[in-house]
């Protein structure tokens, strides 16, 4: 064998060596990207799981505020006083504002929910528009849609608490299944 053939056969297997090392690197690096998949997959379920359960806590919290003030809204429509009306229906419109944004992300809330609170801010409107330019309908005159359309809101709002308090979200082995 002369020198040629001898270096020939070196590179030869220099070159097996080198596929060998880089096809062993291939395969690491593919399981190092599957266990970055799996890890990147359970942070976002985790992740997906803390929003609904913060969603959840913020209705919790919201419409027990909202349902106080339609309790003064009604105590100030019963006392015929047309300022603390105004200023109720302006709170209504802020919390019913806002359990509306977060029912929103939230795929069961039901349209019909979504629709009496748009309903009832759009009421709030215009009866604290009524209180301000007419001076000769009571405040009960002047409000009362606003107020049946926010009763009905609240109870709509009681029925879907009720509702999500009775139901326990998906774990992810239930999810992978669906």
């Amino acid at each position: 064998m002369t020198w040629v053939e001898a270096v020939g056969l070196i590179g030869v297997l220099a070159t097996l060596v080198g596929l060998y090392l880089t096809w062993g690197q291939a395969r690491d690096a593919k399981l190092q990207a599957a266990a970055a998949k799996t890890a990147a997959d359970a942070a976002s379920g985790a992740m997906d799981r803390a929003q609904r359960q913060l969603r959840s806590n913020q209705i919790l919290v919201l419409i027990p505020q909202l349902r106080w003030v339609a309790q003064e809204l009604d105590a100030a429509i019963e006392a015929g006083d047309r300022g603390m009306t105004r200023r109720h229906l302006d709170s209504w419109r802020n919390q019913a504002g806002h359990i509306n944004g977060v029912l929103l992300d939230d795929s069961a809330a039901k349209r019909k929910i979504l629709k009496a609170i748009q309903d009832s801010v759009a009421l709030a409107t215009e009866a604290t528009a009524n209180l301000l330019r007419e001076e000769k309908k009571t405040v009960l005159q002047s409000c009362e849609q606003a107020r049946d359309a926010s009763g009905n809101a609240c109870n709509m709002l009681n029925v879907f608490v009720g509702q999500s308090a009775s139901q326990v979200p998906p774990t992810n082995s239930e999810e992978a299944s669906d």
